[in-house]
């Protein structure tokens, strides 16, 4: 064979290697982090979101207190002549819930925390989770051109409510109301605990990220990765047809078929390795460590690990299949030999 042949296989061995790892990390993009049931998986397979409320749970004392108690510097002078009679009996009432607060709840934020836990269960978060997930890839995909999740709050906040009367009646001393007061000051401080914790009836993905807030670097990548997405869909095999072709007119159909092949070979062997090093890296980084914080929350090893060994799962089919074709073409070459006589 001449050598500006060789030299031409090489560059179409080159070619096809690059556009096949291309398409390749293109479509452990999309088998993973882009595709809705890798997340329903996940989730029933590692328990992960179980995992990060339970974490979540851990963390939720000291994020009540960081809210709560700054209100305790909030009592208004209630000396000052120029406020209304109004005025001073609400600021009365509210310094009243103050007090209970700073003295019967504070000290004790577990009540808040198990009303909470109670209020939002973990199967209603993993479903919203799941739903704001789809929402979100389905707008880097462009199938949607705006987020449509709303999360309703509203009946959960009741639901709150409701759940810290039941837990305050339990706990808050009211020595020296009068009686049939109780109630009424139980559901007071309930409602004022629920009202400072900021949490609104409802979350619009639309409004807290719609078009006009996004910015235009990631609107850009958002238009690149659809039109990627569609590039990827016919254009890379038409390129490797067309290299294979190419192949064979410059070596004949023995040798360019197993060139192909051996390229095809070369690729998903390489990809599988360079997948199994990533995965053994991570995992040897884990080595001796308890725990690993994401985002704030401890979430223990062996999450991480399942979560990993979860998404490495779904990234060697492509592979795999590269591996079967390139075998296929490669012994395409010998079978070609045999029938024809030819090389």
């Amino acid at each position: 064979m001449k050598a500006y042949k060789i030299i031409l296989l090489l560059i179409i061995s080159i070619i096809t290697i690059y556009t096949g790892v291309v398409l390749l990390a293109w479509n452990t993009l999309n088998s993973t982090f882009l595709n809705e049931s890798y997340y329903h998986n996940l989730v029933e397979e590692t328990n992960i979101v179980d995992v990060v409320y339970r974490e979540y749970q851990d963390l939720l004392p000291e994020i009540i207190l960081e809210s709560l108690l700054p209100l305790l510097s909030t009592a208004v002078d209630l000396e000052d002549e120029t406020l209304s009679e109004e005025f001073i009996a609400e600021e009365m009432a509210r310094q009243e819930l103050l007090g209970l607060l700073e003295s019967e709840v504070l000290p004790r934020p577990e009540i808040i925390v198990f009303s909470i836990a109670r209020s939002f269960e973990p199967e209603w978060l993993k479903a919203q989770i799941l739903t704001t997930i789809e929402d979100i890839i389905s707008l880097i995909k462009g199938e949607n051109n705006e987020l449509d999740t709303t999360i309703e709050l509203r009946s959960h906040k009741q639901n709150l409510e409701r759940e810290l009367v039941g837990e305050l009646s339990l706990v808050v001393d009211l020595q020296g109301s009068q009686e049939g007061d109780e109630p009424d000051k139980i559901e007071l401080l309930a409602a004022y605990i629920v009202s400072q914790l900021d949490i609104p009836d409802r979350i619009s993905l639309n409004e807290v990220y719609n078009s006009d807030t996004i910015p235009a670097e990631v609107e850009n990548t958002l238009i690149a990765t659809q039109k990627l997405d569609a590039a990827l869909v016919y254009w890379p095999y038409i390129l490797f047809a067309a290299l294979l072709l190419l192949s064979i007119i410059l070596a004949g159909p023995v040798a360019g078929l197993k060139w192909h092949g051996a390229s095809y070979i070369f690729l998903s062997l390489t990809f599988l390795v360079g997948l199994q090093l990533i995965n053994a890296i991570f995992s040897a980084q884990l080595i001796g460590v308890s725990e690993i914080i994401v985002a704030g929350i401890p979430l223990p090893r062996n999450l991480v690990i399942d979560t990993i060994g979860h998404t490495t799962s779904y990234t060697i089919t492509a592979p795999l299949i590269f591996l079967v074709v390139g075998i296929l073409l490669f012994l395409a070459g010998f079978v070609y030999k045999a029938v024809t006589g030819k090389e």
